[in-house]
């Protein structure tokens, strides 16, 4: 057998923690049946090559195939989420196909398909506070505020900001 990832598919952009979509397909390009299918992979890495090195990100042991003839393949579409503790930047998600090489293939070399990807993250902060400069006791005020993502991640909500009395400008006793 000689399993190939064939295709693949996902978006070029994601955020830290949130879920993307994915698909690939596996086709056997050999000329006898694979008598085993189903150990492939997804991950994330900094090159197109397969390496321990590279982080995996959805595992899909159980491909509901259990034979694959010369010619046949089968399609995966599922889920992964973005690792949160990874730096942004670019990347690669690479989708592997028999990743504990368990086959006695012809090619390992296609095994692997790799995309780019660019992983970013949210960074709120809170700006432009408006706060008046005075208040009489047990008043109402308005209070108002900014909040700004200063990194290029889209920012998920809901999203929830407390405002505390404070005779300083320190966390603290606050009420």
């Amino acid at each position: 057998p000689d399993l190939a990832v064939t295709t693949a598919t996902a978006p070029a952009i994601a955020t830290r923690g949130t879920t993307a979509s994915y698909s690939y397909t596996v086709q056997n390009i050999g000329t006898v049946d694979s008598p085993f299918v189903g150990n492939d992979g997804v991950y994330l890495s900094t090159d197109q090559v397969f390496s321990t090195n590279d982080q995996l990100v959805s595992e899909n042991s159980n491909v509901g195939v259990n034979r694959l003839a010369p010619g046949a393949s089968y399609t995966i579409n599922r889920e992964f989420q973005a690792p949160h503790f990874y730096p942004t930047g670019d990347y690669y998600l690479l989708f592997v196909s028999d990743r504990g090489n368990n086959q006695f293939e012809t090619d390992d070399a296609n095994n692997t398909f790799a995309l780019p990807f660019h992983l970013n993250a949210a960074d709120l902060e809170i700006s432009s506070v408006v706060v008046p400069a005075s208040a009489a006791p047990d008043s109402e005020v308005n209070v108002s505020w900014t909040l700004e993502n200063l990194l290029d991640g889209t920012a998920r909500g809901p999203f929830y900001v407390t405002a505390y009395l404070s005779e300083d400008n320190a966390v603290g006793s606050d009420q």
